[in-house]
């Protein structure tokens, strides 16, 4: 498979699926066919071209994730157009932005969030479904459901249109706008031999298996949930698109699926409803849930496991992993570094957490553990399409199909991150015996203290994550004496806190965070963490901060990473104290 054509035919060419693509509708599932998805591609395809998409026509998708999104995706590059996926979270500085940076003519949008700066674009046309946008020319609006009858009409006229579709490996398939931790963000130009590349290396090494389900939840704006799901489209799988994360457990009992992907920060979500769970939980139980988790986020999870961890099994782990449906192979984790305690727990527990490492300039996988060979507290062997190394101050360097393009109108920003042909990443690494590779920190993210000691603030603030009641962390340290951190509370844990602690049971969230015993609590944690850092990269100082970040402001970006620049910019005052 060359293009994203090739892949469509394949599709075209299996046995029917009847719940190839599944939605939610109301509290039952919706259902796509095999037939009815490749049916209604071509029906928009021929739609799109009728009305002006043509070669390197820059779209814009403003979508929850759905089976409408694919087809979308697949009818514009089919009509020769280029997909330009937008978080439905994004700040409407960053929308307007990167809808200018395009040059949108067309935009395929089903959600109402930022729809008024939406509708102040210049427009010429705009694609809905579920959703009525009141404009003043209502020729520049059109739904999906017209679209599909119109495209429906021209090929039933002319089924001699279609074989008139052409795609060329070398042509654009998305452009892809990366979180953007400084200024704007960029535009990752990727083609379909990009694509392409990684849907061959997703096949060669996760080894799917056909008529399994698959989990998806993360947004498909971002480039893991999109490659992965051409890879599940490529194996002909069930994908189950969800969206209430409330309903997470629900979702995984009723579909047991096989595979979805996680970040980080959802993982450690799970993690702190299963230890809600068990302080809820009788003296016996509590006491006996509690040995067993600290147990497994310790043990090494390649060491043969003891008569203790069968016991365990059978009273603690086998009732963790149920809450994951009964037909897990994969949990790939992305987006983020997890913490090792996190990666300890979840192996040891007998789940097939695998996570990977990747950025949106490599389509976007690096590297990942799988089944066959994994190594925890890695992000697992390079695919095969790439080349590694490391330059002279450990920067991972990667060479291969899969490197981008380039960034859309940006060649001096290209030219700086793409040399000799080597996507230079600015994570540093370590690449072992073995070729397992470890990200340990960002070459822009080397701090240095006023005493001339490095610190590399992503190492300490994945240890901070092990906080259970700190939604995020900034750690401070740059041209400063010692290292202090900034903690932003999670509310949700703070309400389970109240429910299980009697002295803060009547109090607000400003009264427990200056309660001696949550002060007590996270001064714990942190002596913890500080055990296992050396001398100068010990937290000395820390301030605990009620107030959720938040995207509008900056100091989050859409695929939710902290902008540490915005962050410490907001509370330059906290931090001189």
């Amino acid at each position: 498979m060359k293009h994203l054509l090739d892949l469509f035919n394949r599709i075209s060419q299996y046995d029917s699926n009847e719940t190839f693509l599944n939605y939610e509708s109301g509290d039952e599932w919706g259902a796509i066919s095999t037939e009815e998805f490749v049916l209604s591609v071509k029906y928009l395809t021929l739609a799109f071209g009728s009305i002006g998409i043509r070669k390197n026509t820059f779209v814009a998708v403003i979508s929850k994730s759905s089976p409408w999104w694919i087809m979308v995706n697949y009818a514009i590059n089919f009509a020769g157009g280029v997909t330009v996926p937008i978080f439905s979270n994004i700040s409407s500085k960053n929308l307007l932005y990167e809808l200018e940076d395009c040059d949108i003519k067309y935009a395929f949008v089903s959600l109402n969030e930022n729809i008024e700066h939406i509708k102040k674009y210049p427009w010429t046309k705009l694609i809905t479904k579920d959703i009525n946008i009141d404009i003043d020319n209502k020729e520049n609006a059109m739904s999906l459901d017209e679209l599909f009858k119109l495209g429906k009409d021209l090929f039933e006229k002319d089924k001699s249109l279609w074989d008139k579709v052409s795609i060329n490996e070398d042509d654009l398939y998305s452009i892809i706008y990366t979180s953007g931790s400084t200024g704007y963000p960029k535009g990752v130009e990727l083609t379909h031999k990009n694509i392409m590349s990684q849907v061959k290396s997703g096949n060669d090494i996760f080894e799917f298996k056909e008529n399994q389900s698959a989990l998806s939840f993360l947004p498909i704006a971002h480039i893991l949930e999109n490659t992965l799901v051409n890879i599940y489209l490529s194996g002909n799988i069930s994908i189950y698109f969800v969206h209430n994360i409330n309903k997470i457990k629900y979702f995984l009992s009723t579909i047991n699926p096989a595979y979805m992907s996680l970040v980080p920060m959802l993982l450690q979500k799970i993690f702190n409803k299963i230890m809600h769970n068990i302080d809820e939980a009788s003296f016996f139980k509590k006491a006996i849930g509690n040995f067993a988790i600290d147990r497994a986020t310790r043990l090494n999870p390649h060491k043969r496991k003891t008569f203790l961890d069968t016991i365990l099994d059978k009273l603690v782990y086998k009732k963790i992993r149920q809450i994951f449906g009964q037909n897990i192979e994969y949990m790939i984790s992305g987006g983020a570094k997890l913490p090792l305690e996190m990666s300890n727990f979840f192996l040891n527990v007998g789940l097939p957490i695998r996570e990977g490492y990747g950025l949106s300039e490599c389509s976007p996988v690096v590297c990942v553990n799988t089944n066959a060979q994994y190594r925890s507290g890695t992000c697992g062997k390079v695919f095969a399409n790439l080349e590694v190394k490391l330059a002279n101050d450990n920067e991972l360097l990667v060479k291969g199909s899969s490197v981008m393009r380039g960034y859309h109108n940006q060649k001096e920003e290209t030219a700086k991150t793409i040399i000799d042909g080597w996507l230079h990443t600015g994570d540093l690494a370590d690449i072992d015996k073995d070729g397992f590779i470890t990200i340990t920190g960002r070459k822009k993210e080397l701090f240095k203290t006023s005493i001339g000691k490095y610190i590399r603030p992503v190492e300490i603030e994945s240890l901070l994550a092990r906080l259970s009641y700190i939604n995020h962390s900034i750690v401070i340290a740059n041209e400063r004496v010692y290292v202090s951190a900034l903690l932003f509370v999670d509310d949700l844990s703070l309400n389970a806190l109240k429910e299980t602690e009697k002295s803060l049971n009547n109090l607000d969230f400003d009264q427990i965070l200056e309660h001696e015993t949550f002060i007590a609590m996270i001064k714990k944690t942190i002596k913890k963490i500080n055990s296992k850092l050396d001398k100068h990269e010990k937290i000395l100082s820390h301030r605990i901060i009620n107030k959720t970040l938040s995207i509008e402001n900056g100091e989050l970006t859409p695929s939710m990473k902290v902008n540490r620049f915005v962050v410490e910019d907001n509370h330059k005052d906290i931090i001189r104290s």
